[in-house]
């Protein structure tokens, strides 16, 4: 094969092998067929070069078991990251669990929300407008509750039991 392009079929076979520089693969399928994938970087990228959230629906990542895919699908038509399976967020050993969401919408802050489990077992969804973290709902292990503002529903107070007057007749 001539060395500067040369064109290979078949198989290559070695014991290890050590490339330096860039590595392009070209093709329909690559196959790792390794039991460990070790990745150095810090970043992967799918779907690069996606024209705009529509070329990339349906990308993500699938773990295939005999059992079922679990997946990990971006969908364009709800702009969501769609997950088969449930999620479980473990805090650190002695820590706290958190799910923060935010909207980023402008600067008011009353957008940050955060679920959290503290070491203790309280529940705690707190909202972050004031400029600090505060629980609006707190719930103990044994399922007792605290509101930080009022508990209404469509008939107004819940709290507050409305007085009925009858008369004789």
């Amino acid at each position: 094969a001539p060395l500067a392009s040369p064109a290979l079929t078949g198989t290559a076979t070695a014991v290890n092998l050590t490339m330096s520089g860039n590595l392009q693969v070209n093709g329909t399928t690559t196959t790792v067929a390794s039991s460990t994938m070790t990745v150095a970087d810090k970043n992967i990228e799918i779907a690069k070069g996606a024209a705009n959230d529509a070329a990339a629906d349906g990308g993500g990542i699938t773990l295939e078991s005999g059992d079922g895919n679990k997946t990990i699908t971006w969908t364009n038509a709800t702009d969501t990251w769609d997950f088969n399976q449930g999620i479980k967020v473990l805090g650190p050993e002695g820590g706290a669990a958190y799910v923060y969401m935010s909207a980023d919408e402008g600067d008011d802050n009353a957008d940050k929300w955060v679920h959290s489990v503290g070491t203790d077992g309280v529940y705690s969804l707190q909202n972050y407008s004031t400029g600090s973290w505060v629980a609006g709902l707190s719930i103990t292990g044994s399922n007792n509750a605290t509101f930080a503002g009022s508990v209404t529903d469509s008939k107004g107070d819940v709290r507050s039991i409305p007085v009925n007057t009858q008369g004789g007749a």
